[in-house]
């Protein structure tokens, strides 16, 4: 999956944002707040990674088991796409999920 770069990652005061900038800004006038969570699959999408190897990675980076993480991920990874803030279909462990129309 791959991010829209219409979204920038920022990290202000301790929280995490994704500041909508160009076409963005059509669909959210607000930065929107990220998890913790979040905001590293954020970061994990923004070096290219699959949403399989981003569960791979989050049972070493959180307590969490693989049956956990990936169905996690594919969930955050669907609503970005739902919300326009991600492109391309994610395929974690198999599961596909598609990409709604904005």
């Amino acid at each position: 999956m791959r991010i829209n770069q219409d979204y920038k990652y920022r990290r202000i005061a301790g929280q995490h944002y994704l500041i909508p900038t160009g076409a963005a800004l059509e669909r959210h006038a607000e930065p929107l707040q990220l998890s913790e969570t979040g905001a590293w699959i954020w970061e994990a999408m923004q070096e290219g990674l699959s949403g399989s190897e981003i569960a791979a990675r989050m049972t070493g980076a959180f307590e969490v088991d693989a049956e956990t993480a990936g169905p996690a991920v594919a969930r955050f990874m669907e609503a970005l796409a739902e919300q326009g803030m991600a492109e391309s279909d994610p395929d974690i462990n198999g599961q596909k999920i598609a990409q709604k129309s904005p």
